[in-house]
């Protein structure tokens, strides 16, 4: 989806004059915010935002803004390569998400005061990302091949995607 499409769905809810009021711009500019350019729209905030994060690389400053709103920002991590065995990567993803529980744990003690244990949380919830994908890649991509029933399994169960042979049972 395209970042004007975004901000046209926004803009359905007539909140256009609210937008530009609280930004300091006319209504006519936050309507073109809501076309493609080649439709006579503009660069908008959602555009500069990127612009701005792959300039500097400042993901703190995403971080910041997700917070203001209750929420935080994980990054999705690359995985190329999965794992050379299916042993392997149930170990790691399982280890991840021991070490993602206790840390929840720490962080719940601290009545979820403590920024270093918000921190270690985050860390290891994107380490159960990485590792996670890392498995569902593999069995995406039928990596592991020894225990073909099993691997099918756990693919539908981690990517949600029904192979072919579990349709047909």
């Amino acid at each position: 989806m395209e970042s004007h499409e975004l901000i046209a769905q926004a803009l359905k809810k007539g909140q256009a004059k609210n937008v530009a009021k609280a930004l300091g711009r006319s209504v006519r500019d936050v309507y073109r915010w809501a076309h493609a350019k080649t439709q006579g729209g503009t660069r908008n905030l959602l555009d500069w935002m990127l612009a701005y994060l792959e300039e500097t690389g400042h993901l703190a400053s995403l971080q910041w803004l997700c917070r203001q709103r209750g929420g935080t920002f994980v990054p999705d991590h690359a995985v190329k390569t999965p794992p050379p065995t299916l042993k392997v990567a149930t170990k790691e993803a399982s280890d991840a998400m021991a070490d993602c529980i206790k840390t929840l744990n720490d962080l719940s003690v601290s009545g979820g005061k403590d920024p270093a244990a918000t921190e270690r949380y985050l860390a290891a919830f994107q380490e159960v990302k990485s590792r996670g994908g890392a498995l569902a890649l593999g069995l995406k991509q039928d990596f592991y091949t020894k225990l073909p029933l099993l691997c099918l399994f756990l693919r539908w169960l981690l990517t949600g995607e029904v192979p072919e042979l579990l349709e047909r049972a």
